[in-house]
């Protein structure tokens, strides 16, 4: 199985430090930004399969680098985290795409948790849409399937 690809986005250099050890330790490979603008350079530069971003940062905040990476794909799964919950910024982080909200302080096994089922949510979520293209595609073959049958069988028919 392919390595998971994660970009820690915070300007807690200590935060950042400590969960890039843990994550490492994971197996997963781990990218890093200290502040909004150099988190989309990185997302465009990588292209994780995860992001974990904080909301308040300098030169771009957390909810605006969410918007420019589902920009960049939109497929993207992406973990909000903050030391100063409201309602308003988890709801405005979920209408722009955000997976799940995280509140500081971090328990790393959580966080893990989290990454593991948003991924794996996403996978299945893949998984669902490449089944429903192929059972359109096979609903719109069966009236090809039928002309064909009744050509046929008129040749048949006219042996």
């Amino acid at each position: 199985m392919a390595k998971i690809r994660l970009l820690l986005v915070d300007d807690d250099e200590h935060l950042v430090k400590s969960l890039k050890l843990r994550f490492r330790d994971l197996g997963y490979i781990v990218y890093q930004a200290v502040d909004g603008k150099e988190a989309v350079e990185v997302f465009d530069a990588e292209r994780p399969d995860i992001v974990l971003c904080d909301v308040v940062m300098p030169k771009l905040n957390g909810i605006e680098v969410l918007g420019k990476i589902k920009a960049i794909d939109n497929n993207t799964s992406f973990l909000m985290l903050t030391g100063h919950p409201s309602i308003d910024s988890c709801i405005d982080a979920m209408k722009k795409g955000a997976d799940d909200y995280l509140i500081k302080p971090l328990d790393t096994n959580e966080v893990h948790m989290k990454i593991e089922r948003t991924l794996a949510n996403k996978y299945y979520r893949e998984k669902s849409r490449a089944s429903q293209k192929m059972i359109i595609g096979l609903i719109l073959s069966i009236p090809i399937w039928i002309i064909f049958g009744i050509l046929l069988s008129l040749q048949l028919l006219r042996r």
